[in-house]
């Protein structure tokens, strides 16, 4: 991937889109550093390129990256954890260990990837929720330092990890408000990131294995307060989704 090219490409698509550099790179790098890639005289890592492109909506499969030996064995590492978390796979554990123990120094964006993933892993296991919730918080906080439950996703572009983390510290944020029956606050959190999801440029398959996992917890939660056309509806929209997007591993769960 040359100086130029990368930051040709994200310059070509965060105009099209109409972005702001400060909000595409908020987290990510300064909107300096931004500048000095999009007008070739900075190169990004694999990793801040895969980012920017993630949270632009643009598929990153398209282009012909060349990764760099500091990064290539973790990236191939990052592509068999989403091959068998994509089969509900969880079985994870050495390959996060050999993630962790590569010579290189990990990287923001690679330390968010290992650490949301270890929370996945650990949550399976642990029956402390607040534990888990918090390490998501923790993985997230290296590019959204300033998320709350309350903040507004519509003025924010994600990348999956932060999409994925999210949508765990909602759902651990859940299991208080149902012992509560406060389920009306859960399904707000819910519809937050489904109206992120649905009214933001999201690459395909990104879209697909962020949406279809919301809209099963989704429809249980309108089925369990009694809002069943809504539940409906909801499994419905799921099950268009796994049909057009091929993600048969969701569709008996809706």
């Amino acid at each position: 991937m040359s100086q130029y090219s990368a930051g040709n490409i994200i310059r070509e698509y965060r105009l099209k889109g109409r972005v702001q550099q400060r909000k595409l790179c908020h987290g990510l790098c300064t909107p300096a550093t931004l500048c000095k890639i999009e007008n070739g005289d900075m190169s990004p890592s694999y990793k801040l390129f895969e980012a920017l492109m993630q949270r632009l909506g643009a598929p990153l499969s398209i282009f012909d990256v060349a990764i760099p030996n500091s990064e290539f064995e973790r990236v191939q590492i990052e592509r068999e954890i989403a091959s068998r978390l994509a089969t509900n796979n969880h079985n994870i554990q050495e390959l996060l260990t050999r993630y962790e123990q590569i010579p290189f120094a990990m990287n923001k964006l690679e330390k968010q990837f290992y650490l949301s993933c270890k929370a996945g892993v650990d949550s399976i296991i642990c029956d402390d929720n607040h534990k888990s919730q918090q390490a998501f918080y923790d993985a997230l906080s290296l590019t959204l330092s300033d998320f709350t439950l309350e903040t507004d996703l519509q003025d924010l572009y994600l990348t999956f990890e932060e999409i994925k983390c999210i949508q765990a510290i909602y759902t651990f944020s859940s299991i208080n408000l149902c012992n509560q029956r406060e389920f009306n606050k859960y399904i707000s959190l819910l519809n937050k990131l489904k109206l992120y999801l649905t009214t933001h440029t999201i690459e395909s398959e990104m879209y697909a294995r962020s949406f279809i996992d919301l809209a099963i917890k989704l429809s249980n939660l309108y089925g369990v307060t009694g809002q069943f056309q809504k539940a409906l509806e909801t499994a419905e929209q799921g099950l268009e989704c796994c049909i057009k997007k091929h993600k048969t591993s969701g569709f008996y769960d809706l």
